[in-house]
């Protein structure tokens, strides 16, 4: 299979139970993002026995540099990012392989696991998405893209939702993208606590959007998914509310400084 799987990562060990469920014969490229040596070599004996894959570092923390490095260092066009907290289903990269002949960035569909009340609510509300636009964990893109978009895949000035920033310009260049019907992956169950934080960071990637005029000022909440979620029932409703919360924080009180 000529397809590229782009794995980011820190020091998550999560990582091994991710390539277990790589169940087809394509390239896997592990960037290790200021990873110590310890766990580069750890990420080493996992692939020992892949017939093809590429471990490369860079030194800092920055997963849209990690992004691009991975992307730019693969041997195929077609390229597959997914984060240390997933794992594939059976059959999902032959989706990927044959929507990516037909469309320049695909979305998989991921299904949030769930271990209790709360996860569920998370869950439910993850599984909302938003509505056209293709995100990480689970995105697609040939690597033919490239030069439609500005030349760029991942903007490296953006510490958060880099993805989204890619889907502006996809946007702006009338580039529409293919959807995966079947669930391509899981995600690790998410407390509220690790949930909330991501929404923070969210607001923060937001902010720094503002800061270098890739967006208007001002929170964007997704009002449709507040909607859907009331409809489930007022813990839903009302942790919708706290998610936006959350994001208007990181937002509102985050100082955005030259590099992010």
């Amino acid at each position: 299979m000529k397809l590229s799987v782009v794995v980011c990562t820190y020091n998550d060990r999560r990582i091994e139970n991710l390539i277990n469920s790589i169940d087809e014969e394509c390239e896997i490229v592990v960037v290790c993002n200021g990873s110590d040596k310890e766990y580069i070599n750890f990420v080493k004996d996992l692939l020992a026995d892949k017939k093809q894959y590429k471990l490369l570092y860079i030194p800092e923390k920055s997963l849209s540099k990690a992004r691009n490095v991975g992307t730019e260092n693969a041997t195929y066009d077609k390229t597959v990012h997914i984060d240390t907290d997933c794992i594939f289903y059976k059959g999902a990269l032959k989706n990927y392989d044959k929507a990516l002949d037909e469309h320049l960035v695909v979305d998989g569909k991921v299904e949030f696991l769930f271990n209790d009340k709360k996860s569920e609510i998370v869950s439910k509300m993850r599984s909302l998405g938003i509505p056209g636009s293709a995100l990480c964990p689970s995105i697609g893109i040939n690597k033919k893209i490239k030069d439609k978009i500005g030349g760029y895949f991942f903007d490296e000035r953006l510490t958060w939702v880099e993805d989204a920033e890619l889907n502006y310009r996809m946007k702006k260049n009338n580039i529409g993208f293919g959807v995966i019907e079947e669930v391509t992956c899981a995600h690790v169950p998410l407390s509220f606590k690790q949930d909330l934080h991501s929404a923070y960071n969210y607001g923060i990637g937001a902010k720094i959007r503002v800061y270098y005029k890739m967006r208007k000022k001002g929170v964007n909440f997704n009002s449709d998914v507040t909607k859907q979620m009331r409809k489930f029932g007022l813990k839903y409703w009302i942790y919708a509310l706290r998610w936006n919360l959350s994001y208007a924080r990181g937002y509102y009180f985050h100082k955005v400084k030259k590099g992010g």
